[in-house]
């Protein structure tokens, strides 16, 4: 698993980074608890968080 950006964990979701702040929104303290700061990218522990929570294939 490795570090995104928030753009590159939503086109792998194909979705748009909007939509992507509102799936993060419900779980932002349970989310900033594993690491994830303001904008910065995300780490390993929260993109693989978000990929099992929403089904976003994140392998290359």
């Amino acid at each position: 698993m490795k570090a995104m950006t928030r753009k590159q964990l939503a086109i792998r979701a194909d979705v748009t980074t909007k939509t992507l702040a509102n799936w993060i929104r419900p779980y932002y303290d349970q989310l900033r608890a594993m690491g994830m700061r303001p904008y910065q990218i995300l780490p390993p522990k929260v993109v693989e968080w978000l990929a099992r929570q929403y089904g976003i294939d994140i392998e290359e």
